[in-house]
C-alpha cells in the first residue's frame, strides 16, 4: 500500500494502521533493567522499584461503535 504524506511529508498514523506503527516504534525503544517482557503489542512487564510483585503495563485503543455500543457504561468500557 502506497501511503500518502502530510502536509510535513510524513506519514499519517491513520493510514499506517497498528502493526505498522508499532512495526516502527518497539525497535527504537530501550530495554532498561527490571523489564521482564517490553513493549509489544498491548502489554510490558516491569518488576515494581521496591517489592516482589510486577507491574503489568497495558495500553489499548478503544473505538465507540467498534469496540463498546454509544450507550455503554463508561465504567464499563474502562
Amino acid at each position: 500500500m502506497k501511503l500518502r504524506q502530510s502536509a510535513t511529508g510524513r506519514t499519517r498514523c491513520g493510514e499506517l494502521g497498528e502493526d505498522r506503527l508499532l512495526a516502527r516504534l518497539l525497535p527504537s525503544l530501550s530495554i532498561r533493567k527490571g523489564v521482564i517482557a517490553g513493549a509489544g503489542d498491548d502489554c510490558a512487564v516491569v518488576e515494581k522499584p521496591r517489592g516482589n510483585n510486577l507491574l503489568l503495563l497495558k495500553t489499548d485503543c478503544v473505538v465507540e461503535k467498534i469496540h463498546f455500543g454509544t450507550k455503554a457504561d463508561p465504567v464499563s468500557v474502562g
